[in-house]
């Protein structure tokens, strides 16, 4: 009995045979109308047995992803599963709407990678989606409602071009021949210029700029055609000129064998050294080049990625194959490249809270990009950075170097060594005290006595004392921002890789297997958990609007976890805890002892700053509706 795999397998080749491959006369050995095929036992695994798309516009080596058994939050994905994961989607969505993989691609991207969504629009009516993303209408194709009900603000599209033979055919009977061209001298620079023309001025969009480059390119005859361009109903057609096997190409201004030049599905000829240095132009744009098309005027033709293939070389081809997998990754709504530096894995989300972590150790939050900040709202990260980069210099700069005048309280830089300061208002004060400067004059100095701030009578002061305070709040919650920050850089970059020297060291005096120290590396993490949360929680406190019981709720849980973490980091920045474990000759304790006291100390410290931690978070997310 065959299997449902040998099934699908089986339909695949016999819908294959029933349709047939349609490839091009000039490039009989690369397939226009591809398809991939997979023996699918089970979720995420596959096998390609596709020889005639050519993969390098999406392939890498690949790797078995894993068989995940019950509902996950999210996937790490390597670029070998996303090589993997792009294909089973392109292949699927274009055997489903019965087209090829490139156009199928386009689709994909411009839908999200949503296949459910461009099914219903496209089996709904097609030719409203392809006249939406001004893709070919293919003869035939049932008009849109749109047109149905007589719509005239939709412009005619653009038939399918005629193809070669047609054109030819044409030409035996009319007999029309272009005005002689001399042949130009420097024809791969010639192509570059034009190539690039054609691109810049938007040919390969069906623009009016593209027809025109071409037409000057040529001197005044169309890119690939002849003089004899007519419009016959809607349809642009050309003449093309074929003359003793040679293809007259405009761009060159001279004649080329035909075997020098290809062809899209569309029926619009180039010269090879056209197509390559348009495309290799167009990879010069970026991204945008994966929806290049034919660069005939009017013409909506996709450049299939077997052209890529063709006349890109292998660095090229590379580059052009990480756009395609950036365009996977960045049009899926459920995706994210995971931020680290040198990092290529991506997070597939499936039902996370936020907060994920990728294979390289980097924790960050799926939905915004940022460092992982759960539970606090993506909202408040995003004004807290934006209200840093504005901000956050000037105040550290502020907070070390300046105090404010007592007068007109804009801040004062201390430049100089004496006490002695005069702001711009042409107050002069001391530095020290800040009183009046005539005070410290003769034998009156009272520098050193601390005394209350005196009120003062100015009619502006309620105006100034609230842009102190604003500024003065702002400082609160940045200063304690930044010390939990240099609290999680400190267990991140120093305690950690300390943390794992010790682990060794205490199991080479035998105190301890590997298992018994994990507590160590546990405890790390668990500070750097800690601060991170703690220091987005002044992110949240400054801008949130409490009344006093809530303000009152929010810093208890702050404070609590603040102190017993102060606890924890100190416990393990000590110097050398192996030190500590050693035989002394004034105690009867022996150092294996010493150790089990020391692991359930701080075994039962951790567990005590991670009851607040998890307080804590229920604190934003049932309390003050965080999620």
């Amino acid at each position: 009995m065959e299997t449902p795999a040998e099934l699908r397998k089986t339909d695949l080749e016999q819908h294959k045979e029933e349709q047939g491959d349609s490839v091009d006369g000039d490039d009989a050995d690369i397939a226009e109308d591809n398809e991939f095929e997979y023996a699918e036992d089970e979720e995420f695994q596959y096998e390609d047995n596709d020889d005639d798309y050519d993969e390098r516009a999406f392939d890498e080596p690949q790797a078995d992803e894993a068989v995940y058994k019950g509902p996950v939050a999210y996937v790490v994905l390597t670029p070998a599963e996303l090589q993997s994961r792009q294909k089973e989607m392109v292949s699927d969505t274009a055997e489903l709407l019965g087209i090829d993989k490139d156009l199928a691609w386009f689709l994909l991207r411009e839908y999200r990678c949503c296949p459910e969504d461009l099914s219903q629009d496209w089996f709904a009516d097609e030719r409203k989606v392809r006249e939406k993303f001004h893709l070919p209408i293919p003869e035939g194709l049932a008009e849109s409602q749109q047109d149905r009900d007589g719509d005239s603000n939709t412009p005619p599209p653009f038939s399918i071009l005629p193809n070669l033979r047609a054109t030819k055919a044409r030409q035996s009977r009319a007999k029309v021949t272009p005005p002689e061209t001399p042949k130009a001298k420097g024809k791969a620079g010639t192509a570059a210029a034009a190539a690039a023309a054609a691109v810049r001025n938007g040919g390969a969009d069906g623009g009016a700029g593209g027809e025109a480059a071409a037409s000057a390119a040529g001197g005044g005859v169309g890119v690939g055609v002849s003089s004899k361009g007519v419009r016959e109903g809607g349809v642009l057609t050309f003449d093309v000129e074929m003359k003793e096997g040679e293809y007259y190409c405009p761009l060159l201004a001279d004649h080329v064998p035909a075997s020098q030049t290809t062809e899209l599905k569309c029926g619009h000829r180039y010269s090879n050294l056209f197509w390559s240095q348009y495309l290799k132009t167009a990879l010069q744009d970026g991204s945008s080049c994966l929806g290049k098309r034919c660069p005939a005027p009017g013409c909506r033709e996709l450049v299939p990625s077997h052209m890529w293939a063709k006349f890109l070389s292998d660095d090229e081809m590379a580059k052009f194959q990480s756009f395609n997998l950036n365009g996977f990754v960045e049009s899926n709504s459920n995706m994210r490249w995971c931020p680290a530096a040198a990092c290529g894995n991506a997070v597939e989300d499936r039902n996370s809270t936020g907060d994920v972590k990728c294979t390289c150790g980097n924790w960050f939050c799926v939905f915004c990009g940022e460092e992982a900040h759960r539970p606090i709202p993506c909202e408040t990260i995003k004004k807290w950075n934006e209200k840093n980069q504005s901000e956050a210099e000037n105040m550290t700069w502020i907070l070390v170097n300046t105090k404010n005048c007592p007068k007109c309280k804009n801040p004062i830089e201390k430049n100089h060594g004496c006490m002695h300061m005069t702001c711009r208002c042409r107050h002069e004060f001391c530095w020290l005290c800040l009183g009046d400067w005539k005070d410290h004059r003769g034998d009156y100095y009272r520098c050193n006595v601390y005394e209350g701030r005196k009120a003062e009578e100015d009619p502006k002061e309620e105006e100034r004392k609230r842009a102190r305070e604003s500024l003065e709040r702002y400082a609160h919650y940045f200063e304690r921002y930044r010390a939990h920050k240099h609290g999680q850089e400190v267990a991140t970059t120093k305690q950690l890789p300390q943390i794992k020297q010790r682990c060794e060291t205490l199991v080479t005096m035998g105190l301890a297997t590997y298992a018994e120290v994990t507590f160590l590396h546990e405890a790390t993490l668990q500070i750097i958990n800690c601060r991170r949360m703690l220091k987005f929680s002044y992110a949240y406190a400054y801008f949130a609007n409490f009344d006093k019981n809530q303000k009152a709720l929010f810093e208890f849980h702050q404070g609590q976890l603040e102190h017993t973490l102060d606890k924890l980091q100190e416990k393990t920045e000590a110097e050398d805890l192996t030190e500590s474990f050693k035989q002394h000759a004034d105690t009867d304790e022996s150092p294996k002892m010493k150790f089990a006291k020391f692991k359930q100390d701080l075994t039962n410290l951790t567990n005590v700053v991670n009851q607040f931690f998890e307080r804590m978070k229920d604190t934003f997310e049932h309390d003050f509706g965080c999620s």
